[in-house]
Protein backbone atom coordinates (compact mmCIF):
# COMPACT_ATOMS: atom_id res chain seq x y z
CA UNK A 1 0.00 0.00 0.00
CA UNK A 2 1.17 3.28 -1.06
CA UNK A 3 1.55 5.73 1.88
CA UNK A 4 -1.16 9.06 1.18
CA UNK A 5 0.48 12.08 -0.15
CA UNK A 6 3.08 9.86 -2.05
CA UNK A 7 6.11 9.74 0.02
CA UNK A 8 7.48 6.17 -0.92
CA UNK A 9 10.13 5.94 -2.75
CA UNK A 10 8.78 3.37 -5.45
CA UNK A 11 5.75 5.76 -6.18
CA UNK A 12 6.57 9.51 -5.88
CA UNK A 13 4.11 11.74 -5.71
CA UNK A 14 3.79 13.42 -9.40
CA UNK A 15 3.29 16.85 -7.67
CA UNK A 16 7.23 16.94 -6.05
CA UNK A 17 9.31 18.98 -7.15
CA UNK A 18 12.54 16.80 -8.13
CA UNK A 19 16.16 17.01 -6.08
CA UNK A 20 18.68 19.80 -7.40
CA UNK A 21 22.01 18.39 -8.95
CA UNK A 22 24.95 17.56 -6.83
CA UNK A 23 27.58 20.65 -7.00
CA UNK A 24 30.85 20.01 -9.45
CA UNK A 25 33.08 17.68 -7.00
CA UNK A 26 30.67 16.64 -4.67
CA UNK A 27 29.43 13.21 -3.99
CA UNK A 28 26.23 11.91 -2.61
CA UNK A 29 27.98 10.55 0.66
CA UNK A 30 28.93 14.01 1.97
CA UNK A 31 27.24 15.56 4.47
CA UNK A 32 26.50 18.64 2.31
CA UNK A 33 25.89 17.11 -0.97
CA UNK A 34 24.29 20.21 -3.23
CA UNK A 35 26.73 22.81 -1.23
CA UNK A 36 29.37 23.55 -3.68
CA UNK A 37 33.03 22.61 -2.48
CA UNK A 38 35.49 25.73 -1.47
CA UNK A 39 37.76 27.60 -3.33
CA UNK A 40 40.45 26.49 -1.99
CA UNK A 41 40.06 23.29 -3.15
CA UNK A 42 39.65 24.11 -6.68
CA UNK A 43 42.35 22.77 -8.86
CA UNK A 44 45.03 25.45 -10.23
CA UNK A 45 42.89 28.36 -8.56
CA UNK A 46 45.17 31.24 -7.28
CA UNK A 47 43.31 34.36 -6.03
CA UNK A 48 45.52 36.14 -7.06
CA UNK A 49 44.37 35.62 -10.75
CA UNK A 50 40.96 36.93 -9.90
CA UNK A 51 42.24 39.97 -7.63
CA UNK A 52 44.37 40.71 -10.96
CA UNK A 53 41.38 40.49 -13.61
CA UNK A 54 39.47 42.86 -11.36
CA UNK A 55 42.41 45.21 -11.19
CA UNK A 56 42.83 45.16 -14.94
CA UNK A 57 39.28 45.88 -15.43
CA UNK A 58 39.16 48.77 -13.04
CA UNK A 59 42.21 50.20 -14.84
CA UNK A 60 40.14 49.76 -18.51
CA UNK A 61 37.23 51.49 -16.70
CA UNK A 62 39.22 54.48 -15.76
CA UNK A 63 40.79 55.06 -19.27
CA UNK A 64 37.73 55.13 -21.20
CA UNK A 65 35.88 57.28 -18.55
CA UNK A 66 39.25 59.20 -18.67
CA UNK A 67 39.07 59.30 -23.21
CA UNK A 68 35.14 60.58 -22.54
CA UNK A 69 35.71 63.37 -20.14
CA UNK A 70 38.47 65.05 -22.03
CA UNK A 71 36.43 64.36 -25.05
CA UNK A 72 33.61 66.21 -23.20
CA UNK A 73 35.93 68.79 -22.21
CA UNK A 74 37.62 69.73 -25.62
CA UNK A 75 33.45 70.00 -27.12
CA UNK A 76 32.95 72.09 -24.48
CA UNK A 77 35.56 74.38 -24.77
CA UNK A 78 34.85 74.38 -28.47
CA UNK A 79 30.97 75.47 -27.82
CA UNK A 80 32.22 78.15 -25.28
CA UNK A 81 34.91 79.54 -27.93
CA UNK A 82 32.07 79.67 -30.58
CA UNK A 83 29.99 81.65 -28.20
CA UNK A 84 32.67 83.89 -27.10
CA UNK A 85 33.53 84.45 -30.65
CA UNK A 86 29.35 85.04 -31.95
CA UNK A 87 29.63 87.75 -28.99
CA UNK A 88 32.42 89.38 -30.23
CA UNK A 89 31.01 89.63 -33.74
CA UNK A 90 27.54 90.93 -32.27
CA UNK A 91 29.08 93.68 -30.45
CA UNK A 92 31.48 94.79 -33.37
CA UNK A 93 28.43 95.04 -35.61
CA UNK A 94 26.41 96.72 -33.04
CA UNK A 95 29.24 99.30 -32.67
CA UNK A 96 29.74 99.53 -36.66
CA UNK A 97 25.63 100.04 -36.31
CA UNK A 98 25.88 102.78 -33.61
CA UNK A 99 28.43 104.71 -35.67
CA UNK A 100 26.63 104.37 -39.30
CA UNK A 101 23.95 105.73 -37.29
CA UNK A 102 26.14 108.70 -35.71
CA UNK A 103 27.45 109.56 -39.02
CA UNK A 104 24.49 109.46 -40.95
CA UNK A 105 22.33 111.87 -38.96
CA UNK A 106 21.30 109.95 -35.98
CA UNK A 107 19.66 106.85 -38.19
CA UNK A 108 17.22 108.79 -40.02
CA UNK A 109 18.25 108.30 -43.77
CA UNK A 110 20.51 105.78 -43.34
CA UNK A 111 19.01 102.94 -41.08
CA UNK A 112 17.53 100.89 -43.91
CA UNK A 113 19.82 101.01 -46.64
CA UNK A 114 22.66 98.65 -45.14
CA UNK A 115 25.06 97.07 -47.55
CA UNK A 116 26.40 94.14 -47.42
CA UNK A 117 30.33 94.46 -47.13
CA UNK A 118 32.17 92.90 -50.66
CA UNK A 119 34.12 89.83 -49.26
CA UNK A 120 37.26 89.53 -49.87
CA UNK A 121 38.49 86.76 -52.18
CA UNK A 122 40.84 84.20 -50.85
CA UNK A 123 43.47 83.25 -53.27
CA UNK A 124 45.08 79.58 -53.34
CA UNK A 125 48.16 79.25 -53.74
CA UNK A 126 48.76 78.05 -57.07
CA UNK A 127 46.62 81.41 -58.32
CA UNK A 128 48.19 83.88 -60.08
CA UNK A 129 47.47 87.23 -61.55
CA UNK A 130 46.75 87.10 -65.38
CA UNK A 131 49.74 87.88 -67.42
CA UNK A 132 49.51 90.33 -70.26
CA UNK A 133 49.03 88.60 -73.50
CA UNK A 134 49.19 91.67 -75.83
CA UNK A 135 52.02 90.32 -77.92
CA UNK A 136 54.69 92.19 -76.88
CA UNK A 137 56.47 88.65 -75.82
CA UNK A 138 59.98 88.36 -76.79
CA UNK A 139 60.24 92.03 -78.13
CA UNK A 140 62.95 94.11 -76.66
CA UNK A 141 62.45 97.49 -76.03
CA UNK A 142 64.36 100.49 -78.75
CA UNK A 143 65.18 102.18 -75.86
CA UNK A 144 67.04 99.40 -74.21
CA UNK A 145 68.91 98.54 -77.23
CA UNK A 146 70.41 102.07 -77.85
CA UNK A 147 71.46 101.50 -74.13
CA UNK A 148 73.90 98.43 -74.62
CA UNK A 149 74.63 100.26 -78.19
CA UNK A 150 72.61 98.05 -80.50
CA UNK A 151 70.70 99.27 -83.21
CA UNK A 152 66.83 99.51 -83.10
Amino acid sequence: MVPQGGLCRRHPSPLSAPSPPLAPGASAASPHPRDPPAPQYLPKFKWDDLTDEAVYKHKVRDQKMAVEISAAKRERDFYLQQVAQSKAVAAMEERRKRKREAAGGEGAAGAGTEEPRASKVARTPGQHREKDTSGSKGKVSSKLLAMLGGKA
